[in-house]
């Protein structure tokens, strides 16, 4: 049995072509909390409420903004343990009539309210048993506070992405927002106590952020359901703006990360502010075209990202798509076999065992950040039958499949493994890092 392994660290950085004419800005800071910080500022709020919210459990946050948006209040982080300082300087210039802690000790400590009785008059905390019960402390609240939804979102407690763009419509049109875990007999009690005003419940996401069991107790209720969801998070965004935004008042979208979360927590104020549709992407491009169409329908010019370059890069903000992965994979093994056909070498054959197993192995780079050979791919080849193997692998600049092969091509090692006549079949794997740099892998294998 022979074995072939090479390797090459490539840097082929090609320029992406301007691909958006909207002006983009961004409300953000160097970390979750300055941007609660400056999302605060971006509603222009002052002296109502200020709710507190704490900056690892998303679950909370969630369900405030809609509440605080419905005061004209607003939504800031914090640690578990205490306020940062620039989040009081930030509660001191804001003069709040008081403080709402949202959520129990366990999520922020009792020395908080401590902290904030020095900043505010009144100081109250809502807390349930768990991240549900707060949920509908919270929209208590709102009914306490003079607001009575007629909507009612019912949003994933436990997968967040859906409830980003849900908590932004909600806090527009002072809908309520409630977190599910379960469709058991608690949820059924919390949900069926809080029915007063209720017209509608829209449930946000497929079933598996909220299960059939959920919908199931909220049609018993006898009010009216409408589950909204898309293909993946992306899309059900996409598809709860267009049955929820006719129009943008200020001629823009907001766009926060569907990946990473703590920065669009601050998010539902804003919108509620500035009349501005929420929509997700992920951080190094933008997954699917349709939040391009939507800017046109919606007649919309800008768009504010909520967070840093961190979490959604130049290149997502402008809405550049994000490459065919798939396609680039066949595009490589169509040049690799053009390759062989000019050496007089037969052709290879896709594999799929060959194509998961590269494919993981790219993922774990992109995932280390580091280019190294696995130890593992020879045994994991003869494992599928095959009696020899090779790989090859590279990191680029760019998802560019010529631009990888003709460095390939270019190594003599490379080009050794690509035109051994003795092997028969091909699996390749590319993903991106969060470095943004791309991971390549060709494993090849020999009967």
């Amino acid at each position: 049995m022979a074995a072939a392994a090479a390797v090459v660290a490539t840097t082929l950085t090609l320029a992406h072509a301007p691909s958006a004419d909207a002006a983009v800005s961004r409300i953000a800071g160097n970390d979750r909390y300055e941007t609660s910080i400056a999302a605060s500022r971006a509603t222009g709020w002052t002296g109502g409420a200020v709710f507190l919210a704490s900056g690892v459990n998303y679950a909370d946050a969630l369900a405030a903004g809609p509440v605080a948006a419905a005061e004209r209040g607003n939504l800031l982080l914090t640690m578990p343990g205490g306020i940062p300082q620039n989040v009081i300087d930030r509660i001191a210039q804001l003069r709040p009539s008081e403080i709402v802690i949202v959520g129990g000790t366990g999520s922020i400590a009792a020395g908080v309210e401590q902290q904030a009785a020095s900043l505010a008059p009144l100081v109250t905390r809502i807390a349930g048993s768990d991240r549900v019960e707060t949920s509908m402390l919270l929209l208590d609240r709102m009914r306490a506070m003079g607001t009575v939804p007629t909507d009612v979102w019912v949003v994933s407690g436990t997968n967040f992405a859906d409830a980003l763009t849900a908590g932004a419509v909600a806090a527009r049109y002072r809908h309520g927002l409630v977190l599910a875990t379960a469709g058991d007999d608690r949820f059924r009690q919390l949900i069926g106590s809080r029915l007063d005003g209720v017209q509608a419940f829209r449930i946000a996401g497929g079933n598996a952020a909220v299960d059939s069991w959920v919908q199931r107790i909220l049609y018993d209720t006898g009010k009216g359901i409408d589950r909204i969801a898309g293909a993946n998070r992306y899309l059900t965004a996409v598809a709860i703006n267009r049955q929820f935004t006719p129009s943008t008042t200020n001629a823009r979208i907001m766009l926060a990360s569907g990946e990473s979360f703590p920065d669009g927590l601050s998010a539902a104020t804003v919108a509620a502010s500035q009349g501005m549709p929420l929509y997700l992407t992920m951080r190094h491009c933008m997954p699917v075209s349709e939040v391009r169409q939507e800017m046109q329908r919606l007649g919309a010019r800008d768009i504010a990202v909520v967070g840093g370059t961190a979490v959604v890069t130049n290149s997502s903000a402008n809405l550049d798509a994000c490459p065919d992965v798939g396609a680039i994979q066949q595009e490589l093994i169509s040049l690799v076999n053009q390759q062989r056909a000019a050496a007089g070498v037969p052709a290879l054959g896709a594999h799929g065992g060959l194509m998961s197993m590269a494919q993981s192995w790219s993922g774990q780079m992109a995932a280390q950040q580091s280019m190294v050979h696995s130890t593992t791919f020879c045994n994991e080849t003869f494992a599928m039958g095959f009696r020899r193997c090779a790989e090859n692998i590279a990191r680029t600049g760019s998802p560019s499949a010529s631009g990888v092969m003709n460095a390939w091509m270019n190594s003599a090692g490379h080009r050794a493994n690509i035109l051994n006549a003795n092997l028969t079949h091909i699996g390749v794997g590319l993903v991106q890092g969060s470095d943004g740099r791309w991971y390549w892998t060709q494993n090849f294998g020999g009967y």
